[in-house]
């Protein structure tokens, strides 16, 4: 089983919990760079299973940042917790011109 799917099963079984909760802001945050729970607010809400999972979701992000499992994971998420798409943090990119155009992040509230 992947991490992806232990955290869904998790969220199935709890659906309420802050422990799910954190797990869903996690795998939204990952699958798209314009959402930004941070990782601290994540983990703030889990419990010792949440956190187990969510170390293995980000040893496995790691290695596999376009794995389809975590694409999945996030659109079954999403459709159940659409609250959270909409509450997120967001990150726009915009350009520096102090430093030769680099782009930098600007968090929209």
């Amino acid at each position: 089983m992947t991490p992806y799917q232990s955290a869904l099963e998790q969220i199935h079984a709890s659906p309420f919990a802050a422990s799910s909760r954190g797990l869903c802001k996690l795998i939204l945050s990952m699958t798209d760079e314009r959402l930004n729970y941070s990782v601290r607010e994540c983990f703030r809400e889990m419990d010792i299973t949440g956190k187990s999972i969510a170390t293995e979701i980000l040893i496995q992000f790691a290695l596999d940042q376009n794995d389809p499992g975590l694409q999945s994971a996030a659109r079954e998420i999403g459709d159940m917790y659409p609250d959270l798409l909409r509450q997120a943090p967001r990150f726009i990119p915009t350009e520096d011109r102090r430093s030769g155009g680099e782009r930098r992040r600007r968090t929209i509230h």
